[in-house]
């Protein structure tokens, strides 16, 4: 094996042992470094909590919560669209004017 190669087998070693790749290198995957220790044992309580709380409405209550988280999530969904929309509209209406600029009002050169 020559030093390049050897090389190549150190970066990919690197790589795959990188915090920001999701998996082990025994291929299971990790958890955010952010909710190791602590994070991950208040994270664990809340959702419990939730759960607990969930399961003991009545089954109006359970559809009431459904029908409202599924409200939100579709106007979130909604605001994100509307704003990638207003993106796009603005890049278009960018070209427009960059166009209109360079074609009518900047100066053409002189003809000789």
């Amino acid at each position: 094996m020559n030093s390049q190669d050897r090389q190549k087998s150190r970066e990919v070693e690197v790589e795959v042992e990188s915090p920001f790749n999701p998996f082990s290198p025994n291929g299971k995957p990790q958890q955010p470094s952010w909710l190791n220790g602590k994070n991950r044992e208040k994270a664990q309580q809340y959702l419990q909590q939730a759960r607990e709380w969930f399961d003991s409405l009545p089954v109006v209550g359970k559809v009431i919560v459904g029908l409202f988280a599924i409200s939100v999530s579709f106007s979130l969904l909604k605001t994100v669209f509307q704003i990638v929309s207003a993106l796009i509209s603005m890049a278009i209406l960018g070209v427009l004017i960059y166009g209109v600029y360079k074609f009518f009002i900047a100066p053409q050169s002189p003809e000789s």
